[in-house]
């Protein structure tokens, strides 16, 4: 499988090469290395067995995209307590859900880091299933610099994104959010989305390679006049999911339409124009399920909160599945 490693030098993108393995039979990395990670932030990611705190350090300083988000969106970065071990725990405590650092700090910045998939998930007072859960480097910078990260919560309204004063933040600002607690205020539209990503040149880039999406041709297309408007779609919501399969723990974000009939059933609009979708308003539903997958038995009905980047990938990566000359009509 591919992946990207954390080195004591950079970060590299490991892949298979298909020709030695239809060659051999053996699956052999090639390795390149990663100047730009804003693409690969949601790739599985392994740490090299030397790695150090201090080589991770370097690595950011040394690295202009990934330094960029990170002292954007973990200003105090520099002021987090080194980890020689790098572990987590998803707990849900009252209903609500969370995905939690365990501390291991030390004062050794020389010792390798240990990257631990071994995870327990905590319902309540239950006894807590063991599972494991792969890394992606996000997931690994957001456990490290936990702490570092703004805990303020903001609105994304219909003419831009307000803090917690319902003051409108700069778009100069907006970057320094994008792991920060979310709403999506009452009545904004997907249209009222899409014109807030375009009107922020840095947030449109990020978004765009994040989420591997072509956004500027798929909000060309979304400006074009429909035919007609969507009538089976009463609204789009933001959603999560959660499922235990073979032992294996996953957590994610859905974008999904709303039927009017029968109401409240979820359909996908990943083939639906966007012309025919800019009108309708975006919620969030904040409540879900984590399933068996062997069986579909509920292990845990649950609350969970949305950050900025969570919601604005949820809308680009389901939209961008399809090519953007087939998102308009």
């Amino acid at each position: 499988m591919n992946r990207i490693e954390i080195t004591k030098t950079g970060i590299n993108f490991l892949y298979h090469d298909d020709v030695i393995l239809k060659e051999t039979g053996n699956w052999l990395y090639r390795t390149t290395q990663v100047k730009n990670v804003w693409p690969c932030l949601r790739e599985l990611c392994t740490i090299a067995s030397d790695v150090t705190w201090e080589d991770l350090l370097n690595v950011i300083a040394t690295n202009e995209s990934l330094k960029y988000f990170v002292e954007t969106c973990y200003p105090n970065y520099l002021f987090v307590a080194p980890l020689n071990i790098i572990s987590r725990n998803v707990i849900v405590k009252n209903h609500n859900i969370k995905i939690e650092p365990i501390l291991y700090p030390s004062s050794a910045t020389d010792r390798p880091l240990i990257l631990d998939s071994k995870i327990k998930v905590k319902n309540n007072d239950r006894t807590p299933l063991p599972a494991s859960m792969k890394w992606t480097l996000l997931e690994i910078l957001d456990i490290l610099f936990s702490s570092a990260k703004s805990t303020y919560s903001c609105f994304l309204s219909y003419d831009g994104l307000r803090d917690e004063r319902y003051s409108l933040i700069p778009h100069s600002d907006t970057m320094t959010c994008l792991m920060s607690h979310c709403a999506i205020s009452s009545q904004t539209t997907l249209g009222d989305i899409f014109r807030f990503v375009n009107n922020n040149k840095m947030l449109k880039a990020f978004m765009s390679e994040y989420s591997l999406c072509n956004i500027a041709q798929f909000h060309k297309a979304a400006k074009t006049k429909p035919n007609k408007f969507s009538t089976d779609v009463r609204y789009l919501q933001i959603g999560s999911y959660g499922e235990f399969f073979s032992k294996k723990f996953y957590i994610g974000s859905k974008f999904y339409g709303v039927a009017r009939k029968p109401t409240g059933t979820e359909i996908s609009v990943t083939t639906t124009p966007l012309n025919e979708l800019v009108h309708l308003p975006v919620l969030t539903d904040n409540k879900f399920t984590i399933r068996f997958a062997r069986n579909s038995k509920t292990f845990a009905s649950c609350f969970k909160d949305f950050t900025i980047l969570d919601i604005l990938h949820a809308i680009y990566w389901d939209i961008g599945l399809l090519s953007p000359e087939r998102c308009s009509r």
